[in-house]
Protein backbone atom coordinates (compact mmCIF):
# COMPACT_ATOMS: atom_id res chain seq x y z
CA UNK A 1 0.00 0.00 0.00
CA UNK A 2 2.73 2.08 0.72
CA UNK A 3 4.28 2.11 -2.89
CA UNK A 4 0.74 2.98 -3.89
CA UNK A 5 0.45 5.90 -1.90
CA UNK A 6 4.00 7.18 -3.24
CA UNK A 7 3.37 6.37 -6.57
CA UNK A 8 0.02 9.02 -6.68
CA UNK A 9 1.54 11.06 -4.18
CA UNK A 10 4.76 11.59 -6.56
CA UNK A 11 2.57 11.76 -9.40
CA UNK A 12 0.15 15.09 -7.68
CA UNK A 13 2.94 16.60 -6.83
CA UNK A 14 4.89 16.63 -9.78
CA UNK A 15 1.89 18.22 -11.94
CA UNK A 16 1.33 21.02 -9.01
CA UNK A 17 4.84 22.26 -8.66
CA UNK A 18 4.91 22.11 -12.65
CA UNK A 19 1.18 24.38 -12.05
CA UNK A 20 3.41 26.67 -9.13
CA UNK A 21 6.47 26.88 -11.95
CA UNK A 22 3.41 27.87 -14.72
CA UNK A 23 1.91 30.23 -12.31
CA UNK A 24 4.93 32.48 -10.99
CA UNK A 25 6.55 32.70 -14.65
CA UNK A 26 3.01 33.72 -16.28
CA UNK A 27 2.57 36.16 -13.55
CA UNK A 28 6.19 37.46 -13.95
CA UNK A 29 6.39 37.94 -17.36
CA UNK A 30 3.04 39.38 -17.54
CA UNK A 31 4.23 41.89 -15.00
CA UNK A 32 7.26 42.45 -16.73
CA UNK A 33 5.66 43.39 -20.60
CA UNK A 34 3.38 45.88 -18.44
CA UNK A 35 6.44 47.52 -17.60
CA UNK A 36 6.87 50.63 -19.54
CA UNK A 37 8.75 50.00 -22.82
CA UNK A 38 9.68 46.03 -21.92
CA UNK A 39 6.28 44.98 -24.05
CA UNK A 40 8.18 43.39 -26.84
CA UNK A 41 11.03 42.15 -24.98
CA UNK A 42 10.96 38.54 -23.70
CA UNK A 43 11.44 37.85 -19.96
CA UNK A 44 14.44 35.98 -19.15
CA UNK A 45 14.60 33.34 -16.36
CA UNK A 46 17.62 33.53 -13.90
CA UNK A 47 18.96 31.79 -10.54
CA UNK A 48 16.71 34.02 -8.10
CA UNK A 49 12.84 32.70 -10.27
CA UNK A 50 13.88 29.05 -9.58
CA UNK A 51 15.03 29.69 -5.77
CA UNK A 52 11.75 31.59 -5.47
CA UNK A 53 9.46 28.91 -7.15
CA UNK A 54 11.63 26.65 -4.99
CA UNK A 55 10.61 28.04 -1.77
CA UNK A 56 6.68 28.14 -2.96
CA UNK A 57 6.84 24.43 -3.99
CA UNK A 58 7.56 23.47 -0.38
CA UNK A 59 6.85 26.02 1.93
CA UNK A 60 4.25 27.90 3.26
CA UNK A 61 0.51 26.19 2.97
CA UNK A 62 1.35 24.58 -0.42
CA UNK A 63 4.37 22.55 0.61
CA UNK A 64 2.63 22.01 4.31
CA UNK A 65 -0.35 20.77 1.90
CA UNK A 66 1.67 18.55 0.10
CA UNK A 67 3.74 17.33 2.98
CA UNK A 68 0.55 16.02 4.56
CA UNK A 69 -0.70 14.42 1.86
CA UNK A 70 1.05 10.93 1.60
CA UNK A 71 0.98 10.88 5.38
CA UNK A 72 -3.07 11.43 5.44
CA UNK A 73 -3.68 9.15 2.46
CA UNK A 74 -1.21 6.12 3.51
CA UNK A 75 -3.84 6.36 7.17
CA UNK A 76 -6.81 5.99 5.72
CA UNK A 77 -6.12 3.73 2.85
CA UNK A 78 -4.76 1.29 5.84
CA UNK A 79 -7.68 2.25 8.06
CA UNK A 80 -9.91 0.91 4.86
CA UNK A 81 -7.99 -2.07 4.26
CA UNK A 82 -7.69 -2.97 7.77
CA UNK A 83 -11.66 -2.91 8.35
CA UNK A 84 -12.06 -4.45 5.03
CA UNK A 85 -10.12 -7.33 6.11
CA UNK A 86 -11.70 -7.27 9.60
CA UNK A 87 -15.13 -7.91 7.60
CA UNK A 88 -14.33 -9.79 4.91
CA UNK A 89 -15.29 -7.33 2.39
CA UNK A 90 -15.47 -8.35 -1.16
CA UNK A 91 -11.63 -7.54 -2.97
CA UNK A 92 -13.83 -5.48 -5.84
CA UNK A 93 -15.44 -3.11 -2.93
CA UNK A 94 -12.27 -2.54 -1.10
CA UNK A 95 -10.80 -1.36 -4.42
CA UNK A 96 -13.54 1.12 -4.79
CA UNK A 97 -13.28 2.31 -1.00
CA UNK A 98 -9.33 2.74 -1.64
CA UNK A 99 -10.08 4.45 -5.19
CA UNK A 100 -12.28 6.49 -2.89
CA UNK A 101 -10.29 7.91 -0.30
CA UNK A 102 -7.50 8.45 -3.20
CA UNK A 103 -10.02 10.80 -4.64
CA UNK A 104 -11.05 12.23 -1.40
CA UNK A 105 -7.68 13.23 -0.54
CA UNK A 106 -6.71 14.16 -4.33
CA UNK A 107 -9.30 16.82 -4.03
CA UNK A 108 -8.57 18.06 -1.05
CA UNK A 109 -5.16 18.67 -2.10
CA UNK A 110 -6.20 20.04 -5.48
CA UNK A 111 -8.92 22.70 -3.40
CA UNK A 112 -5.39 24.12 -1.56
CA UNK A 113 -3.28 24.20 -4.66
CA UNK A 114 -5.92 25.66 -6.89
CA UNK A 115 -6.59 28.49 -3.82
CA UNK A 116 -2.76 29.17 -3.60
CA UNK A 117 -2.18 29.54 -7.28
CA UNK A 118 -2.90 33.27 -7.27
CA UNK A 119 -0.19 33.96 -4.14
CA UNK A 120 1.73 32.35 -6.79
CA UNK A 121 0.93 34.65 -9.72
CA UNK A 122 1.47 37.85 -7.44
CA UNK A 123 4.90 36.38 -6.18
CA UNK A 124 5.66 36.52 -9.97
CA UNK A 125 4.13 39.50 -10.51
CA UNK A 126 6.14 41.04 -7.42
CA UNK A 127 9.42 39.56 -9.01
CA UNK A 128 8.73 40.58 -12.92
CA UNK A 129 7.85 44.24 -11.94
CA UNK A 130 10.95 44.19 -9.62
CA UNK A 131 13.57 42.97 -12.66
CA UNK A 132 12.10 45.83 -14.74
CA UNK A 133 13.07 48.10 -12.32
CA UNK A 134 16.21 46.77 -12.30
CA UNK A 135 16.25 46.75 -15.89
CA UNK A 136 15.22 50.20 -16.48
CA UNK A 137 16.87 52.07 -13.48
CA UNK A 138 13.53 53.66 -12.44
CA UNK A 139 10.98 53.23 -9.76
CA UNK A 140 7.14 52.77 -10.28
CA UNK A 141 4.30 52.78 -8.28
CA UNK A 142 1.91 50.26 -7.59
CA UNK A 143 -1.49 48.73 -5.84
CA UNK A 144 -4.01 46.43 -5.22
CA UNK A 145 -6.78 45.09 -6.97
CA UNK A 146 -9.38 44.22 -3.96
CA UNK A 147 -12.83 42.78 -4.59
CA UNK A 148 -14.65 44.92 -1.94
CA UNK A 149 -17.82 42.73 -1.31
CA UNK A 150 -19.44 41.13 1.52
CA UNK A 151 -16.77 38.54 1.33
CA UNK A 152 -13.87 41.03 1.67
CA UNK A 153 -12.81 40.22 5.26
CA UNK A 154 -11.67 43.50 7.68
CA UNK A 155 -7.51 43.05 6.45
CA UNK A 156 -8.22 43.92 3.05
CA UNK A 157 -11.00 46.28 3.65
CA UNK A 158 -7.98 48.05 5.88
CA UNK A 159 -5.63 47.36 3.25
CA UNK A 160 -7.97 48.75 0.16
CA UNK A 161 -8.18 51.93 2.22
CA UNK A 162 -4.69 52.91 3.46
CA UNK A 163 -3.03 52.16 -0.51
CA UNK A 164 -2.86 55.63 -1.87
CA UNK A 165 -4.52 56.56 -5.05
CA UNK A 166 -1.33 57.28 -6.62
CA UNK A 167 0.09 53.64 -5.22
CA UNK A 168 3.35 53.02 -3.66
CA UNK A 169 6.92 51.60 -4.03
CA UNK A 170 7.01 48.03 -4.02
CA UNK A 171 8.98 47.81 -0.87
CA UNK A 172 6.55 49.84 0.41
CA UNK A 173 3.68 48.07 -0.37
CA UNK A 174 4.96 44.82 0.99
CA UNK A 175 5.58 46.54 4.23
CA UNK A 176 2.13 47.52 4.38
CA UNK A 177 1.12 44.40 3.86
CA UNK A 178 3.03 42.70 6.37
CA UNK A 179 2.37 45.57 8.81
CA UNK A 180 -1.31 44.88 8.11
CA UNK A 181 -1.13 41.22 7.79
CA UNK A 182 0.47 41.01 11.95
CA UNK A 183 -2.22 42.88 13.07
CA UNK A 184 -4.86 40.18 12.05
CA UNK A 185 -2.32 37.58 13.09
CA UNK A 186 -1.73 36.51 9.42
CA UNK A 187 1.30 34.44 8.98
CA UNK A 188 2.98 35.60 5.62
CA UNK A 189 5.58 34.55 3.83
CA UNK A 190 7.86 36.08 0.98
CA UNK A 191 5.90 38.94 -0.50
CA UNK A 192 2.70 36.84 -0.64
CA UNK A 193 -0.60 38.79 0.04
CA UNK A 194 -2.13 38.71 3.34
CA UNK A 195 -3.98 35.08 2.36
CA UNK A 196 -4.12 33.45 -1.04
CA UNK A 197 -8.20 32.84 -1.91
CA UNK A 198 -8.96 36.68 -1.41
CA UNK A 199 -8.98 37.67 -5.11
CA UNK A 200 -6.45 40.35 -5.10
CA UNK A 201 -3.99 40.80 -7.75
CA UNK A 202 -1.30 43.49 -7.97
CA UNK A 203 -0.76 46.34 -10.55
CA UNK A 204 1.56 49.22 -11.65
CA UNK A 205 -0.17 52.50 -11.42
CA UNK A 206 -0.17 54.48 -14.75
Amino acid sequence: MSEITLMISKQLREAIEDDVTDAYLNGARSAYADSPGLGKQSYTRDEFDFEDIRILQTSGPLGLALGNFEQELNTEMNKVIFEAAALNVPITSMVDQVRGVANTQAWKLGRIARTEMLNVFNEGRFRGYAKAEDLLEKRFKYSLQIINDNRTCGAHQELSGRIPAGGMFLDDLIELQQTIGAKYNFRLTGKALLHPNQRTVLVMVR
